[in-house]
């Protein structure tokens, strides 16, 4: 049985921003709690380059790929 991390990126008009992570914060909890999962991780990735854009990156670890295709 091999470990998979699942990982989601999202770019989000930073405008948006706190309505945003707040919103995050529940919804990473909510999939973290699902069978199979074991960890979630939230990063804010940081890009000069993109002031006006939030980009974050959510890693789900899973027990195995089947955990990950029965999500």
């Amino acid at each position: 049985m091999n470990a998979v991390v699942y990982e989601v990126s999202a770019d989000v008009d930073a405008a948006i921003r706190e309505d945003y992570l707040r919103w995050l914060g529940p919804h990473v909890a909510e999939i973290h709690a699902l069978p199979g999962f074991t960890r979630a991780d939230v990063f804010e990735v940081v890009d000069p380059a993109s002031p006006d854009t939030l980009r974050v990156c959510m890693r789900y670890h899973l027990v195995d790929e089947a955990a990950l295709q029965a999500y």
